[in-house]
């Protein structure tokens, strides 16, 4: 689903998907993706905004130690504002209920420098 919101005093768009189960029968694995993106751009300042998160979620079914699911989530997000643009990303593996990864990435990229 999507939609527009011009409420908040500048645009802002959502995009959400979900693409349900597939399943890979060769490899024993079902997947599943959820996605969600926004995008805001105030009236007043030219202050962009974006971030996209997307969960994905595996189910192996037949491994030497049982039936297992991994999560893989991702999130990423910029904003600018007349001086700089901030991005953060974010990703996060977990086996079972135990996270085996997590990292998060910052940085900041002055305008000028385009």
């Amino acid at each position: 689903s999507s939609g527009i919101n011009a409420e908040y005093g500048g645009v802002e768009y959502v995009y959400k998907d979900d693409t349900g189960c597939e399943t890979l029968p060769t490899l024993g694995v079902t997947h599943q993706e959820v996605t969600r993106e926004v995008y805001k751009v105030d009236r007043e300042v030219l202050k962009p905004q974006a971030s996209v998160s997307k969960r994905l979620t595996f189910h192996f079914k037949e491994l030497p130690w049982g039936k297992e699911e991994c999560v893989v989530t991702t999130h990423q997000s910029m904003e600018g504002d007349s001086e700089v643009y901030r991005t953060e990303e974010e990703l996060t593996v977990e086996v079972g209920k135990e996270i085996i990864f997590k990292k998060k990435w910052q940085d900041v990229i002055p305008r000028h420098d385009l």
